[in-house]
């Protein structure tokens, strides 16, 4: 499976224990060198916005 589909598959999970199930199995795929660190990565983010999408929302700070 291709970290596309992986990310496919938490978008449209019903609950988000589901799609924390969805990023194990990524993650799992990871380990065995199915998938790369990056694509991992982009699976983690995008389960990451769906339970925590207000981190995503406001600017972030710069620094000035």
């Amino acid at each position: 499976m291709t970290a596309e589909e992986y990310i496919e598959r938490i978008r449209t999970a019903k609950t988000d224990d589901a799609a924390y199930a969805v990023s194990r199995e990524a993650y799992a795929a990871a380990v065995r060198k199915q998938i790369t660190v990056e694509e991992w990565n982009a699976v983690w983010c995008a389960y990451d916005k769906r339970t925590r999408p207000y981190r995503y929302d406001r600017p972030r700070w710069t620094g000035d």
